[in-house]
């Protein structure tokens, strides 16, 4: 039996067979519909540890479907009586959602992860958006291929939605979970075929009899456009179902410091190690820099604070006693000469924000002769995989006996966790002249499955790693000092609420485009972007990143101090940042518009990628980037001509209302101008 679901531009089709259900064919506006089980289910044996993974397609002993498949329903897999998946479709005129539940009676088996219903899509030549750090979207990716496998919520599946698309239409597909439960997200571009598997780790896998609802819904909606449009169907879900927005006025976020606000560009840097320090260093942060005085840690950004002539942050590193990545989480006492650097910092104008780690333990602190260590405490709030062993990340730092670092996660509902960061917290700010903390790791991490017997939460699935870390962050904010900034690695939406800045460090990707910055500009700080290492020379890079910062809404730099040395970054940086401080309070409340096109006649330069992206970054000329004022509804167009030659650029965008602003002229529902643009131009065009 077929049964069909029609939509205003499309319609789907699934095949009801004697054991299974499975999506048939149809399409999706210009996509087509390949046939593909509607789902699979992962099940382990608690006793025998067996595994078995089954589709929707067969093997179940009894199938249902409404005829107006409203309700699609499975019960007894493979001979594993007792346990029943039902979905409800939801239809309108432009998408369908998928609401499931899980009833699970059997004494034996457990579910551990099941998959949401997705379409597998193929087109000619498509598209594909990933949440992967700001957003990219992969060019023609089905011929080129693409493999995108990510925990959600981490820096790397930062929301939850994804889009195909060719030139005429797309396909929105998301799991709208306002709650932020851990999941699995593999998308495959290949052959000109798009696959989904958006995955839920199941509440209390490992577990038998373990019912659950699902979290969330899965959505696939048609839509006109590209990423934008993408991005703007899912911010409507955000508004109105997710729990990690912040409040916001017509001045920005509520809870940040004009203070804040106006910092227009970020330090990141290193005291010298100490002795005990050894050779353990930031590498990210030390890789292609040349030895400086020991005094260059606090003289080099006073001199920049002076050059730029606005205020600036410092993200400072190794001013604690113990080695980078080692005897974590005993960050106090602080470094002597810190305070007295800190302090004189402070003085000239520079805001000083130290780091800690939020998230892991060193295995080995016990031999430094902590009296609270790993072996004796640490290890009772470790997570546990699935396979029972204490989960652990090799780093290249080394202990005072010379083993590898080991950093083991610590899951955020031991409460023991939560009151020694607590703890180090307020003895930073009662005992050291610092303006805020930063916080490593707790938004770049991704969301751990946690299997271990002795914590109070779901085994596996569910939403204790979010709300853990966020019950953390509300604590510790109940004792922040008044205008003191907090802010942690890398952009997963579900921490919003608990930082006022995020370390946008890695976007740097080709083909990346503003999609975070368009979902949630105004509700947090967007903090910088890695341009140090093997790219710290590459003066192409640098500039293109810093243009490409200030119209993404970011606070610009998270750069060495050592640029203040460099005269050729340095006379482009300062009319950039000086752009950046005269709209610092228009950024803080602004929301984005969909980009403007530019054609320029200046060809694109191409150079290598940074970090772990692997694509080589094409970077245009000439950039732009639209804003409008939540305020008084004013927009700005900001243009950027990274070159050294003069450009002739085109520029084109739309806006619903008729604004006017010389040069540009209306014309058939767009604005356009020819613009001419000297060398390092920074222009600013207010509607």
């Amino acid at each position: 039996m077929t049964i069909t679901v029609f939509l205003k531009k499309g319609q789907v089709d699934f095949r009801v067979l004697k054991d299974g259900i499975k999506i048939f064919g149809g399409y999706l506006g210009e996509m087509k519909i390949k046939e593909s089980p509607l789902f699979s289910v992962r099940l382990k044996n608690v006793d025998s540890l067996e595994e078995k993974i089954i589709d929707s397609s067969c093997k179940w002993e009894k199938v249902n479907a409404k005829q107006d498949a409203s309700v699609f329903t499975f019960q007894n897999p493979d001979k594993i009586n007792g346990l029943t998946i039902e979905f409800n479709l939801i239809k309108t005129n432009d998408y369908i959602s998928w609401v499931g539940k899980v009833i699970n009676e059997n004494k034996q088996w457990s579910v551990m992860d099941i998959d949401y219903p997705t379409p597998t899509l193929y087109a000619e030549d498509f598209t594909l958006f990933v949440p992967h750090a700001s957003g990219i979207a992969f060019k023609n990716a089905g011929k080129r291929g693409y493999e995108y496998d990510y925990f959600y919520p981490s820096s790397k599946a930062c929301m939850q939605y994804f889009a195909t698309y060719t030139n005429k239409n797309g396909v929105y597909v998301a799991v709208e979970d306002g709650k932020a439960a851990i999941k699995n997200f593999k998308v495959v571009a290949k052959d000109d075929v798009c696959t989904y598997k958006l995955t839920l780790i199941a509440p209390d896998a490992s577990l038998a009899e373990n019912s659950f609802q699902f979290f969330g819904e899965c959505k696939w909606q048609v839509f006109d456009g590209d990423w934008f449009d993408a991005t703007m169907i899912y911010s409507k879900f955000v508004a109105k179902k997710a729990n990690w927005l912040p409040e916001i006025d017509e001045n920005g976020r509520k809870d940040l410091s004009d203070k804040y606000k106006d910092v227009a560009f970020w330090i990141a840097d290193c005291m010298p190690n100490s002795t005990y320090h050894r050779d353990n260093v930031p590498t990210s942060l030390v890789i292609g820099t040349s030895g400086y005085t020991n005094t260059y840690w606090k003289d080099a950004p006073i001199l920049l604070r002076k050059e730029l002539g606005v205020p600036i942050a410092y993200h400072v590193y190794l001013w604690h006693e113990i080695p980078f990545n080692i005897e974590y989480p005993h960050f106090l006492p602080a470094r002597k000469d810190f305070i007295e650097g800190a302090k004189q910092l402070r003085e000239n104008g520079i805001y000083v924000v130290p780091y800690i780690n939020g998230v892991s333990w060193e295995t080995r602190d016990g031999v430094a002769n902590h009296e609270v260590n790993f072996d004796n405490t640490g290890i009772d709030g470790a997570v546990i995989n699935e396979n029972g062993e204490i989960s652990v990340e090799k780093y290249p730092q080394t202990t005072i006996k010379g083993d590898e670092a080991d950093l083991a996660p610590i899951c955020p509902t031991f409460n023991k966790w939560r009151e020694i960061i607590k703890g180090v917290s307020e003895q930073m700010h009662k005992t050291l002249p610092i303006d805020g903390i930063y916080f490593d790791e707790i938004a770049a991490h991704r969301a751990r499955r946690c299997y271990n017997k002795k914590h109070n939460h779901t085994k596996g699935g569910g939403t204790y790693w979010v709300d853990g870390y966020n019950k953390l962050m509300e604590e510790i904010k109940e004792i922040k000092p008044k205008d003191n900034f907090y802010f942690t690695e890398c952009n997963a939406e579900p921490y919003m609420k608990g930082f006022d800045g995020f370390l946008s460090w890695y976007w740097m990707a080709d083909e990346q485009v503003p999609a975070f910055s368009a979902l949630y500009g105004g509700y947090v700080q967007f903090i910088g972007r890695y341009m140090l290492g093997k790219k710290k020379n590459d003066l192409e890079f640098f500039k293109y990143n810093i243009a490409q910062s200030l119209l993404y809404g970011q606070q610009l730099g998270w750069h060495k101090a050592d640029v203040v040395y460099n005269e050729q970054a340095l006379k482009f940086l300062k009319p950039v940042v000086q752009m950046r401080h005269k709209y610092n309070f228009f950024f803080a409340n602004a929301k984005m518009l969909r980009p403007p096109v530019i054609t320029c006649n200046l060809a694109e330069k191409i150079t290598t990628p940074a970090l772990h992206h692997t694509e080589m970054v094409h970077m245009e000329q000439v950039l732009g980037g639209l804003w409008q004022s939540r305020k008084d509804g004013k927009i700005v167009l900001f243009v950027v001509n990274i070159s050294e030659e003069s450009a002739k650029a085109k520029i084109k965008f739309k806006l619903e209302d008729k604004s006017r602003a010389v040069p540009f002229e209306r014309k058939g529902g767009e604005y356009v101008a020819d613009l001419e643009l000297e060398p390092y131009a920074v222009k600013a065009f207010e509607f």
